[in-house]
């Protein structure tokens, strides 16, 4: 009998030749799509300024801006009225936050994660998630292979949990990272019953702002504003520089053998090699130590 082995932090998948049964899409008990959770991208902007006595008010001198993402489920709570920071529009609602307000620049549906409120998640008298006992089980059974899986991991991001995503999967033969999807079914028929539950799944990447300076006369200090893109974005716009020419990007291995990057906010109309008033945004390593840039898989809404 065959085996495969699954790591604790990437998958390892070795070529076979048959391919599993297809499944249903019901996205509840043990088959179809596994439920999502819509992630939103807001932003907050830190002031740097002084009270003015002249006029009464504050001088704002610099300011920098941040990025923070929720779940539908757990809404960000307002903040404290506070002139030198801000997560909404200020000039439309006024200067007092409200849980009704949107909060300010929102991204709606950014990327979504697997929602924790699928009973699939749960798991098992052992601990293993069922979800990778019912893969697990299926492999064994329609390929005969022993499949010890271990898809997915809680993701968080900037100290904040999420839902689950899948663990980036490794090409033996190119040694390279991918996300499961029909584009690499011939790698394994494994991928075609994993799919069944995760769908079409995409990078997820962390992209790093160029550094924001809040300045005053008695402080200088450097934001540097993190974001989380989906593998399309960074296919659509991104860009590497060689011999001091920006090249676009032409296929997804680059975003890891090239230093990438990408103007934000994006945008259709500009063209995505030309900056305007635009940040330069850079595709980072989450872990200087990691082997991919991966942050995890996600579903692919496209």
């Amino acid at each position: 009998m065959k085996s495969i082995y699954i790591g604790l932090m990437l998958m390892v998948l070795n070529p076979f030749t048959v391919f599993a049964k297809g499944g249903d899409d019901t996205g509840n008990g043990g088959s179809g799509l596994l439920k999502r959770s819509p992630v939103q991208q807001y932003s907050c902007i830190l002031k740097a300024g002084k009270y003015s006595p002249e006029n009464g008010g504050v001088e704002i001198t610099s300011y920098a801006r941040q990025f923070f993402y929720y779940l539908n489920e757990v809404m960000p709570e307002p903040i404290e009225e506070n002139p030198f920071y801000v997560c909404h529009d200020a000039q439309l609602y006024g200067e007092r936050d409200s849980i009704e307000f949107p909060r300010l620049d929102l991204i709606s549906n950014i990327f979504p994660v697997y929602s924790r409120f699928d009973s699939r998640f749960q798991g098992d008298s052992s601990g293993k998630m069922q979800i990778d006992r019912i893969i697990q089980e299926r492999v064994l059974k329609e390929i005969g292979v022993n499949y010890q899986s271990d898809l997915f991991f809680k993701y968080r991001f900037n100290g904040n949990s999420f839902g689950y995503v899948v663990r980036p999967f490794l090409d033996t033969y190119t040694n390279s990272y991918y996300c499961p999807s029909t584009n690499n079914f011939f790698i394994s028929p494994v991928l075609k019953i994993i799919t069944e539950y995760t769908g079409e799944t995409e990078g997820l990447y962390l992209g790093q702002m160029e550094p924001q300076r809040l300045v005053t006369p008695n402080e200088n200090r450097t934001i540097i504003a993190e974001l989380q893109v989906a593998e399309k974005n960074i296919m659509k716009y991104g860009f590497y520089i060689r011999d001091g020419q920006k090249k676009r990007i032409e296929y997804e291995d680059q975003i890891e053998t090239e230093t990438i990057y990408f103007y934000y906010p994006f945008s259709d109309v500009q063209d995505p090699l030309v900056k305007g008033s635009r940040k330069i945004v850079t595709v980072k390593f989450a872990d200087p130590e990691s082997y991919t840039k991966k942050l995890g898989c996600v579903f692919s809404k496209n």
